[in-house]
């Protein structure tokens, strides 16, 4: 949405065009308005997002650059009220308070801008981080993968030589079971023989 320029020279007829200027800006306002209310909407719950905080901040830079614009226009008109009915005419009031409450929104547009390119820059930095976080982890994987591929190997000869031990255990017990057969006989020998 482009800023909308005011005429801001008050001559005869010249104040309808200005009343058609500020009235079509601040339709700009109220637009934005709305459209920062449907963002806040679609970024539910994933509001300090980068994607959010990036279409947050677009709206705000435009609605900061439309009460700048406003800002101006009114400046300039209640100086040239100011000029021409002085200081103390009802319509210099009237312009001085436009300008009053047109310089609180410049202020509080700026500000929500600031806010929110701050939040922007802090989840920027921090995706930055992760990413930095993440790259490191996987290098440190990749730096282990040899060794862990070494553990594999040799867990599986360690595994291949306890099911040896094991089966060697086994057929050395099937023999002392064999051989507990024949220890009474040879205990009868030996007392045959006077041992």
């Amino acid at each position: 949405m482009a800023t909308r320029q005011i005429a801001t020279e008050i001559v005869l007829g010249g104040e309808k065009e200005f009343n058609s200027a500020m009235t079509a800006i601040n339709s700009n306002l109220k637009t934005l308005r709305t459209d920062m209310a449907a963002t806040s909407v679609e970024f539910d719950g994933n509001a300090d997002s980068i994607d959010a905080l990036t279409a947050k901040q677009k709206i705000l830079a435009e609605t900061a650059a439309q009460n700048d614009a406003k800002v101006d226009a009114l400046r300039q008109r209640y100086e040239h009220l100011k000029a021409t009915l002085g200081e103390d005419a009802a319509a210099t009031d009237k312009a001085k308070q436009a300008l009053n409450q047109a310089i609180v929104a410049q202020h509080k547009a700026a500000k929500a801008a600031k806010e929110n390119a701050d939040a922007l820059e802090a989840a920027q930095k921090a995706a930055r981080e992760e990413a930095a976080a993440q790259e490191a982890a996987n290098k440190s994987a990749s730096a282990y993968t040899p060794v862990t591929q070494k553990a594999a190997g040799a867990a599986k000869t360690f595994g291949s030589s306890l099911k040896a031990f094991g089966s060697k255990v086994k057929d050395s017990a099937t023999e002392v079971k064999a051989a507990a057969h024949h220890v009474p006989v040879l205990g009868e020998a030996l007392d045959v023989v006077g041992a």
